[in-house]
């Protein structure tokens, strides 16, 4: 189905609306709450077909997620400190950047990606090499973000609730790494404020 941007003020429609879409039938409608509307019958839009090129720009089926990417799709490559765009071609180079999750859909979420994983680089050095054995008696330390408080929290985890990728081995580790990188366990976290 052919999807439709307005582009120019119409009666009863603002510009930017995407709600317009052609039918089975070809008529121009407009999604409304129970039903689509009609906007423009198909032997309107035969008798001038410039009305689809005048006033409406053509929504373009984009891929969902990176799995979805064919042909010439764009997406976007994540490299060390920035992302360029590429088209699709299922080149050996593609596919592996995608399996490793360095193939994204828009360039923000790249950026957003990089931005994270310097975030983690910097929270893991926090932990001063600790590597827990996830026995019996061992307690670990992890952090946490309190939306109502809008404040980062340390929590510890144990042999019953290993949930957390950076954790550390004492209370004074933690309380340091929150004290010092606050936005970047923000960022990690995926806190927006």
């Amino acid at each position: 189905m052919k999807r439709y941007k307005l582009i120019k003020p119409l009666p009863m429609h603002k510009v930017g609306d995407e709600g317009f879409y052609i039918d089975s039938d070809g008529n121009l409608m407009h999604r409304a709450t129970y039903a689509g509307e009609t906007v423009y019958p198909a032997p309107v839009l035969a008798r001038h077909p410039n009305i689809l090129t005048d006033w409406f720009e053509e929504i373009l089926e984009r891929p969902k997620t990176v799995d979805d990417l064919e042909g010439n799709a764009k997406c976007w490559v994540i490299g060390i400190d920035s992302v360029y765009q590429m088209e699709w071609d299922k080149i050996p180079y593609a596919v592996e950047k995608r399996v490793v999750g360095e193939i994204v859909m828009t360039e923000e979420e790249g950026l957003k990606k990089i931005t994270r994983r310097k975030a983690e680089v910097i929270l893991r050095r926090d932990t001063k090499g600790f590597k827990p054995k996830y026995n019996l008696d061992e307690k670990r330390y992890y952090v946490s973000y309190d939306p109502t408080e809008k404040e980062l929290w340390y929590g510890y985890e144990d042999y019953s609730n290993v949930s957390h990728d950076i954790v550390f081995a004492s209370v004074e580790d933690a309380e340091a790494s929150i004290k010092a990188h606050p936005n970047e366990w923000k960022t990690y976290l995926g806190v927006e404020e």
